[in-house]
């Protein structure tokens, strides 16, 4: 068959291998030759009695860098398309590379009425616009082609366009499980048996209570707090299982269903997409959706119906940041490469592995959550249950035994990018008040501007070395410097924030950054401790500062260094990898606040 030449400049795009070590050997066997995902079709509805639905996924042959006309079509569990993604490359049923498209982000309105979906067979039938132009991502159908996507105006006058499969897996909460309970049971069971615990707690009318079932994640609360508070986002859920359950039902034969997924909140959202610019990059073709924003609203308390033995419930935490407590469930040992399969359903009481889909970003300001915290167990470690080894995961619902296939708890990784350690401290402050009632003020300093409130924090310059110092040392010479080849100053960050009634100072030193970017993705920078004090006298602050910018640069930036000079208590703090904070840097902050004896509580019924 010969190539489809408007694809051969994609695939000149930069093809990277995968991390992910997945397997679909139910699902695509015998395939000894890369294929690509191409195009989600519809959803079937699965024969046997609530079990997950399927969706049909087109393949395109790969062959080097050309795609051929010849596809193939695969069921593959509603669970899996997380890995599933269009632009992933398999072979042999493993995911091996998957495709580098463009990444663009985009302000669009989530208000009814200011989206619409479509289709190419819905536009060509009523001789409207294309969604797209079918040369930038042939589909084998063509204007034929059934498949709805959802399309956003955009202020350059173009449109951005997502599939609703891609928009339905990847922004309708994060674990796979919810995905498969709203698409596979009626709405009265889904909503009061598998996604809401009953709450114990009576309703207060300025904070959404959620208590999450066992085998979903904690991420998934906003959007269930949606769907329990706000009709249109319930409404919005509920229709998947409605489409289905039509389309199912339908004396056509072959009932798959195109399912319309819209946005479940209403009001401004920013998206991030990966994919294709056309219409002289005035319009985007979003084939992979990879960061959306929170919906404004209440703050969110939280709670689990296994908050007490959870490894996902984040019980507490030492000075690193690392949960203490808790006992986790998963399997000790992973297999190798992980079988995922949606044929069977998981052995009752059988072994579960975790598996991460790619990452989500979580943009702007996420929603103020609370947790509800639960006992801990005292004196119990938080230790891998060894299950009993299985074959094969699935995302299905556990039922029977002897079929060797375990549990596989599918998830979205949700992160919030780093913007480096000075803004990460200066916004999780600002977040933190809004969060934490102890917390009255966030302001920031400078000798020339005082205490101000302005979310732009300003720095103090650190002066350089007066050239009459004989340093040797050239690295030491060149560290007040930022950037060494301009000559810029490194800047020190100074906060002050009243906290339970007392005046806490904080500093931060200005990170070079390094090349090489964190495993997350996120820029890597150099790394300092920071320090917080309190003052004995409030009058002392700008002769200690002084002493503070002068010192620092001989100490190269060691804040343990300076804690015998200061005029007050005073502590140097770390900076937690692992963080049970909503926002980066928040972790550094309570464990500053915690250094100094200050244990800040999620108090949600004195929020203002």
């Amino acid at each position: 068959m010969s190539p489809l030449d408007p694809l051969k400049t994609l695939y000149n795009r930069r093809i990277v291998k995968s991390n992910q070590n997945v397997s679909l050997s139910d699902h695509l066997k015998g395939n000894n030759t890369d294929w690509v995902v191409w195009w989600y079709g519809g959803l079937l509805k699965s024969r046997t009695e609530n079990t997950q639905p399927d969706c049909v996924v087109v393949f395109r042959k790969l062959d080097g860098n050309q795609v051929s006309e010849e596809t193939i079509r695969r069921r593959i569990p509603i669970t899996s398309l997380g890995h599933v993604r269009i632009g992933t490359i398999w072979r042999n049923a493993r995911l091996r590379q998957e495709t580098e498209y463009d990444q663009a982000e985009f302000t669009v309105d989530f208000t009814e009425g200011s989206w619409r979906i479509t289709s190419f067979r819905e536009a060509s039938s009523f001789k409207n616009t294309l969604p797209y132009p079918l040369a930038i991502h042939p589909l084998e159908y063509k204007e034929r082609d059934l498949a709805k996507m959802i399309e956003f105006p955009l202020s350059t006058g173009g449109k951005l366009v997502i599939p609703c499969i891609e928009f339905f897996t990847r922004c309708y909460g994060s674990s796979a499980e919810l995905k498969r309970i709203i698409s596979t049971y009626g709405w009265k069971e889904a909503l009061n048996q598998r996604l809401l615990a009953p709450q114990e707690e009576p309703e207060e009318s300025d904070i959404w209570k959620v208590k999450l079932r066992r085998r979903l994640v904690n991420d998934d609360v906003t959007f269930l707090a949606h769907v329990k508070y706000d009709p249109y986002a319930e409404r919005s859920a509920k229709s998947i299982y409605a489409q289905l359950e039509k389309s199912h039902k339908s004396e056509k034969g072959y009932n798959l269903c195109f399912i319309e997924a819209q946005p479940w909140f209403q009001g401004p959202a920013d998206i991030r997409v990966r994919g294709i610019w056309f219409d002289n990059q005035r319009s985007f073709l979003g084939l992979q959706v990879a960061g959306c924003s929170d919906p404004k609203g209440l703050a969110i308390e939280r709670d689990r119906e296994d908050r007490h033995y959870s490894e996902r419930s984040n019980h507490g935490e030492n000075d690193d940041g690392a949960e203490v407590g808790a006992i986790d469930r998963l399997l000790s040992k992973l297999p190798q490469i992980i079988d995922l399969t949606g044929d069977e359903d998981p052995d009752s009481g059988s072994a579960e592995v975790e598996i991460l889909d790619p990452v989500f970003v979580k943009l702007g300001e996420p929603r103020v959550i609370f947790d509800v915290r639960g006992q801990l167990r005292q004196g119990t470690p938080g230790t891998k249950w060894r299950g009993v080894s299985r074959d094969k995961f699935s995302g299905g619902d556990p039922h029977g035994g002897g079929k060797g296939v375990g549990i596989a708890d599918i998830h979205t990784e949700v992160i919030m990018e780093s913007q480096g350690v000075l803004r990460d401290m200066w916004n999780a402050l600002l977040f933190m008040k809004k969060k934490y009632r102890e917390i009255e003020t966030a302001e920031w300093f400078t000798f020339k501007t005082g205490f101000r409130v302005d979310e732009e924090p300003k720095l103090i310059s650190l002066e350089p070395f007066d050239n009459e110092q004989e340093i040797k040392d050239s690295f030491l010479r060149n560290w007040p410097y930022f950037n060494k080849a301009t000559l810029t100053p490194r800047g020190v960050l100074v906060m002050r924030t009243h906290v339970a009634g007392k005046m806490f100072y904080m500093i931060e030193i200005q990170r070079r950054p390094r090349k090489a970017k964190k495993k997350d993705g996120n820029p890597d920078e150099q790394k300092f401790q920071g320090l917080i004090f309190t003052l004995d006298d409030q009058n002392q602050l700008s002769s200690w500062l002084r002493i503070f910018l002068a010192d620092i640069r001989p100490s190269k930036g060691i804040m343990s260094k300076m804690t015998g000079k200061c005029p007050g208590k005073v502590e140097s703090f770390n900076h937690p990898k692992k963080s049970k904070g909503q926002v980066p840097s928040e972790a550094a902050i309570l464990n500053a606040l915690r250094k100094m004896g200050v244990s800040l509580k999620e108090n949600v019924q004195k929020q203002p």
